[in-house]
């Protein structure tokens, strides 16, 4: 651990498992916060591409304790990538958790191009810090722009609450 008490990545290791295995990591560690996305998404539909898609999640352990601490996914739909959440456990906020699952992330997409929403502002900062820009829906599949649109109509603030990221991945990684 750094001085100032946040995680490197000697400190941690990453596990790749579905959706349900990540859940279930947590909750066998006692920690209920994390659910599926069919059950958190409120802002998109419940039974649509981004919560549906089959996806990839990667849980972040403490090494000395095996204490799952955060998780990132995403799932493929067509030819991009849809994000499908990142979540820091709410005990170990604060410690560089996100920042470590955002760079997983990163890492994992490669030149992709990847689709992001977020509930919170701090969410949005952290992305857009990486690289990520306001949607292009030119550049997304029909369909996804349907389930978004269809959203907004609904009340929901969906588009604002979207960023997508393209190239530079590599750069935004190694952090030019």
């Amino acid at each position: 651990m750094t001085p100032d008490g946040k995680y490197e990545l000697t400190d941690v290791e990453f596990k790749e498992m579905s959706e349900d295995d990540a859940v279930r990591v947590f909750a066998e560690d006692g920690y209920f916060k994390y659910s599926k996305r069919t059950q958190r998404y409120s802002k998109l539909p419940s039974d649509g591409i981004f919560a549906s898609s089959p996806s990839t999640h990667f849980v972040l352990f403490e090494k000395t304790t095996g204490k799952p601490l955060g998780v990132v996914g995403y799932s493929q739909y067509k030819n991009i990538l849809l994000g499908a959440g990142i979540h820091a456990r709410e005990d170990m906020r604060g410690k560089g958790i996100a920042s470590l699952l955002a760079n997983k992330l990163m890492q994992e997409k490669g030149s992709k191009l990847m689709v992001v929403s977020f509930a919170k502002e701090q969410a949005k900062n952290m992305y857009m810090r990486r690289g990520f820009k306001e949607v292009d829906l030119s550049k997304l599949p029909p369909e996804v722009v349907e389930e978004l649109k269809t959203a907004e109509a609904k009340g929901n603030e969906t588009l604002s609450k979207m960023l997508m990221l393209i190239d530079n991945w590599w750069g935004v990684l190694r952090g030019n």
